[in-house]
């Protein structure tokens, strides 16, 4: 499984790019979603009460609400960022210690930037880079495995594993954290522009509902059911979910809709 993503690169006196993400709006949103069954993909321009999305306004209101669905039924609860977020830089390598609640973590990750003019843009590698790099682009390359499956835990933050890839790049601008599905980074970190998610697998692009249905006709597919006995990138309420995805209030089709309207290519392969 190959990530990568793209972000604003921040210099140490200045903003050498503009952040995507702007003022955040107060929006009243369901917090809880009984499981209810629906075999067909939730309607991405409807509310959950059955209102049409028909404005852009709207849109982004719906969004804060599938965000809070993905939130309460797949990824846990997103938490405030740390108490506190520091960084040193030696050569390429940059250290980053999080702290919080009496406990630390310390993780670093790889800039390599291109010769000459100074980059105003980084693309973030989860374990390596794997797409071709454009001229003037940096990179910035770090483990994912050893953050969402090792220290996150660490930090008695387990209910979410999109804690940690806003706070790589940066420090005069520290962020939340790293996440370890580049797909659900660009969905939730708004500062992200563009999301070039790469063969992210089950967990990203793929929608539950229907890797159940290709599973049904006999095909080699992952489903949810599968995925949380292998890995910590949901949180545990996920578990008693995963062998009902037809009961999600949302599926995947709906990240590339909380990612608008930022850039994004999701590319992809057939591999069965």
């Amino acid at each position: 499984m190959k990530l990568s993503t793209i972000i604003p690169l921040l210099s140490t006196t200045a903003f050498a790019a503009p952040l995507v993400e702007g003022r955040r709006a107060t929006y009243n949103v369901l917090t809880t979603f009984p499981p209810t069954v629906n075999p067909k993909l939730p309607n991405p321009f409807e509310f959950f009460d059955g209102r049409s999305v028909t404005t852009k306004a709207d849109f982004a209101y719906n969004n804060h609400e599938v965000s809070a669905a993905f939130h309460a039924q797949e990824l846990g609860v997103f938490p405030p960022k740390p108490t506190s977020v520091t960084a040193s830089l030696s050569g390429n390598t940059l250290s980053i210690t999080v702290s919080e609640a009496g406990k630390s973590i310390t993780f670093s990750v790889t800039i390599q930037k291109p010769s000459g003019t100074e980059p105003s843009r980084a693309i973030i590698a989860y374990g390596a880079a794997s797409l071709p790099i454009p001229n003037g682009i940096a990179t910035v390359v770090f483990s994912n495995d050893d953050i969402a499956a090792q220290k996150i835990r660490e930090l008695s933050r387990p209910g979410h594993g999109a804690w940690t890839a806003s706070s790589t790049p940066s420090k005069p601008h520290p962020m939340p954290a790293l996440i370890p599905s580049a797909f659900v980074a660009d969905a939730l970190v708004k500062r992200i522009a563009p999301g070039l998610p790469q063969e992210s697998g089950a967990g990203g692009a793929p929608c539950w509902r229907i890797a159940d249905a290709e599973r049904a006709k006999g095909r080699n597919v992952q489903t949810a059911s599968q995925i949380v006995t292998e890995n910590v990138w949901f949180s545990a309420r996920f578990n008693a979910l995963s062998t009902r995805a037809n009961t999600l209030a949302i599926d995947h089709h709906q990240l590339a809709g909380m990612v608008a309207p930022r850039g994004l290519l999701v590319v992809e392969n057939e591999i069965d």
